[in-house]
């Protein structure tokens, strides 16, 4: 069995795994937020933490395996641009709150037979092409200029230089606390208005 056919296995197990998730899990980015802010129910946004968290310790073992070469990583390879990050959050996040989908919602509900989603999750492709190597690619440029790190960049490696970890062990305590954070006993709700019923 060849290199490209055990990654595609891989991704069709990742892609099952994802897709049970979200189909019996009712994970979505954009609900998790809407859940938090409006309902103060916060847990959907702490499977968000478990899952992130979970991801980064995955992540970490495969580069320690030899299984992913992390280093090769275009994101590690860019400074980062934070006026980029945050203008791309915010307009990302109007996309999210006008479509009534994330991404990966919209994504699953398409493999559900949603064909509004289908819209949802076409559009995000063209808009992605457009402004990574499309028409929009020079406007992008010119706006948030992209400059190659002299070094590898990223958290965990900013948190190893500054405490003297090694940095899989410092990516991995990242995991961990959003792990453990995710997974702390929640304290008991709070009546809004003084008051409650038995």
């Amino acid at each position: 069995m060849t290199d490209a056919m055990l990654a595609a296995l891989a991704g069709l197990a990742a892609g099952g795994v994802l897709g049970l998730a979200a189909r019996f899990g009712n994970f979505c980015t954009l609900g998790a937020i809407e859940h938090a802010l409006y309902g103060s129910d916060r847990r959907r946004l702490r499977q968000w933490g478990i899952v992130l968290g979970t991801a980064i310790l995955a992540t970490q073992a495969a580069g320690f395996a030899g299984w992913a070469d992390l280093d090769a990583s275009i994101y590690r390879a860019m400074a980062w641009n934070p006026l980029a990050s945050i203008c791309g959050g915010l307009l990302f996040g109007y996309g999210m709150a006008m479509a009534g989908n994330c991404g990966f919602g919209a994504l699953a509900r398409f493999g559900s037979g949603d064909m509004r989603s289908l819209v949802i999750v076409v559009v995000t492709a063209i808009s992605g092409f457009a402004a990574l190597s499309g028409p929009l690619a020079p406007l992008r440029l010119a706006l948030f200029p992209q400059a190659q790190a002299e070094t590898p960049s990223g958290i965990a490696i900013n948190l190893s230089s500054a405490t003297g970890l090694p940095e899989p062990l410092a990516a991995a305590l990242i995991g961990l606390a959003l792990f453990g954070r995710s997974r702390a006993p929640r304290p008991a709700p709070r009546p809004r208005h003084g008051w409650h019923c038995r």
